[in-house]
């Protein structure tokens, strides 16, 4: 295995065998204790914004939010064909209506206002659930502070 001396005037490598390469990666890299799924739990792993799914996440770029790959197809393929958008209800106050595979109790959506620009709310309650005039299953929500 070859290194270079920063300490050296030229680029000469410098020889090392293999036994003491390993030894110095192992010197350097932390010491853990336990199996991978032990050493998750202590670190407290991110969670899928959507499921909650403790595992392997993506970052959507379209929704902004941090999903797992189950998820992010779902997010991906519903945001491209209708976005989450405020709507007025019934009662006088502001909900969502958007994708229902999206609209679920607690998770993460971004709304887009008609400006364009977008918000990060978190679903309190699916109002209904239905299909809309092309077939597409929809949902209307009440939303809170993500």
């Amino acid at each position: 295995m070859f290194d270079f001396d920063p300490n050296a005037t030229t680029a000469a490598p410098v020889h090392r065998s293999q036994a003491t390469a390993e030894a110095a990666l192992a010197a350097e890299a932390p010491a853990h204790s336990g199996t991978l799924d032990e050493r998750v739990e202590t670190a407290g792993r991110d969670e899928c914004d959507n499921c909650h799914y403790s595992g392997d996440l993506f970052h959507n770029e379209v929704t902004g939010l941090s999903l797992c790959e189950r998820c992010d197809a779902v997010a991906t393929d519903a945001v491209e064909t209708q976005p989450v958008t405020w709507k007025r209800l019934r009662n006088g106050a502001w909900g969502v209506t958007g994708p229902a595979a999206l609209l679920v109790q607690g998770a993460q959506v971004v709304v887009t206002k008609r400006s364009g620009a977008t918000q990060v709310k978190r679903v309190s309650r699916v109002l209904w659930s239905g299909t809309d005039r092309q077939g597409r299953e929809i949902s209307i929500a009440t939303v809170g502070r993500a």
